[in-house]
C-alpha cells in the first residue's frame, strides 16, 4: 500500500463523524458540559474507520468496550501505587511477548497499543465509579457510530500491509519500564491525573525509531493546540450556538483525518477532556492546559529515553566492548585450524 498522508482525508469518515456529533451538537444549546462529555464518547468508534464489509463493523461497536474496560481495570488499582505500577510493567512487557507469538500477534499488539495505555489513563480516576460512567458512554457512542456505519454500502476490501516484525523482549522491558516510571512519578508527586504521562508515554513509544519520533513531536503539538482552543474557547464563553458549531467540527475532523500519518487525535481528545473538567470550574481552566501540557511532555521525554536514546546507548556500549572471541589467544591474535600445519612445512 502507499504510505499514509501528512493528512489524510476520508469524505465518507466526516460524514459519519458529523452525523455522530449530532447529539453533542443538540445537548451544548442546554449544557457544554454534558455535551462534551458526548463528544468524548463518540471519539473511539468516530476515529476507528468504517470497515468494507458491513459484518466487520461490529469492531466499531466494540471499540468502546476496547477503551473503557482497560480504562476501568486501571481504576481498579489505581488506590494502589504499590500495585498499579508493577501491573503496568507487566501488562506492557506481557503484550509484547504476546505479539511475538504469531497465533496471537493481532491481540499483542492491540494491548500493546491502545488496552495498556488506556489501563494507564484509568490510574487518573480515584474509583471504578468514574470510569464506569465514561466507559457508557464509550459504550453508547460506539452503539451509534456502528448504527451509522451500516447505512453505508459495502465496498471492496482494500489489500493490507504486511505485519510487522514482532518487538522483542528488549523493547517489551523497555515498553513496561516506560509506563512504570511514568506511573511512579505521577504517583509520588501526586498529580491531579496520574495517568497523563503513563498514557503519553505508552501511546508515542514504537519500535521503529522513526515512528516513535514522528508520533512524540505529533502527540506534543496536537496535545499543546487541542488545550489551548479548549480554553481559550472557556475563557471567551461564546453563545452556545459557538459551541455546539465547534464541538461538531471538531468530531468530524477526527473522524475525517484518521489515518494521517501526522499524530492529530490527541488535538481533539485533549480539546474535549478540557472542555469536560474545564467548563464547569473556569477558574481551574488554564492550570488543566498546563498540567496536560506538562505532564505530556513528561510521558514524551520518558519514552525518548526508554525508546531512543537507551538503545542507541546499548548499541554504542556493544560497539565499543564486542565479545571476546572464544579462538582469541592471550596475545590478541587469532588462530585457525591448520596454522600449525602450515608452521611445519
Amino acid at each position: 500500500m502507499p504510505p499514509a498522508r501528512l493528512f489524510a482525508w476520508s469524505r465518507t469518515n466526516a460524514i459519519i463523524g458529523a452525523a455522530a456529533a449530532i447529539p453533542a451538537v443538540i445537548v451544548a444549546f442546554w449544557n457544554i458540559a454534558a455535551a462534551a462529555a458526548l463528544g468524548v464518547g463518540v471519539l473511539p468508534a468516530a476515529v476507528v474507520g468504517i470497515p468494507p464489509q458491513r459484518r466487520a463493523r461490529i469492531i466499531l461497536l466494540m471499540a468502546g468496550f476496547l477503551i473503557g474496560v482497560p480504562m476501568m481495570a486501571g481504576s481498579l488499582v489505581a488506590p494502589f501505587p504499590v500495585v498499579a505500577v508493577p501491573v503496568i510493567f507487566a501488562l506492557a512487557l506481557g503484550a509484547v511477548l504476546l505479539a511475538g507469538v504469531a497465533r496471537f500477534a493481532r491481540a499483542g499488539q492491540l494491548m500493546m497499543t491502545l488496552a495498556v495505555p488506556m489501563v494507564g489513563v484509568g490510574l487518573s480516576y480515584d474509583s471504578v465509579g468514574e470510569s464506569a460512567r465514561l466507559t457508557l458512554l464509550f459504550i453508547g457512542g460506539s452503539a451509534l457510530v456502528w448504527l451509522l456505519s451500516l447505512t453505508l454500502p459495502e465496498r471492496e476490501s482494500e489489500p493490507r500491509d504486511e505485519p510487522a516484525q514482532a518487538p522483542g523482549l528488549s523493547y517489551g522491558l523497555r515498553l513496561g519500564a516506560a509506563g512504570a516510571l511514568a506511573a511512579a512519578i505521577g504517583f509520588a508527586f501526586d498529580f491531579d491525573h496520574v495517568g497523563w504521562a503513563c498514557a503519553a508515554a505508552l501511546m508515542v513509544m514504537r519500535p521503529v525509531r522513526e515512528v516513535q519520533i514522528s508520533r512524540m513531536a505529533g502527540r506534543l503539538a496536537s496535545v499543546i493546540a487541542g488545550a489551548t482552543v479548549a480554553v481559550l474557547l472557556i475563557e471567551i464563553s461564546p453563545p452556545a450556538a459557538v459551541f455546539a458549531a465547534i464541538f461538531g467540527l471538531a468530531l468530524t475532523l477526527a473522524s475525517a483525518t484518521r489515518g494521517s500519518r501526522f499524530y492529530i487525535l490527541p488535538a481533539f481528545t485533549t480539546f474535549f477532556v478540557i472542555m469536560l473538567l474545564g467548563y464547569s470550574n473556569p477558574d481551574n481552566a488554564p492550570s488543566r492546559l498546563f498540567e496536560r501540557i506538562n505532564e505530556t511532555a513528561l510521558g514524551i521525554a520518558i519514552a525518548l529515553f526508554f525508546g531512543i536514546l537507551l538503545p542507541a546507548l546499548m548499541t554504542r556500549l556493544s560497539t565499543n566492548h564486542p565479545p571476546q572471541s572464544i579462538n582469541q589467544g592471550t596475545t590478541g591474535q587469532d588462530h585457525q585450524p591448520g596454522d600449525h600445519r602450515r608452521n611445519r612445512q
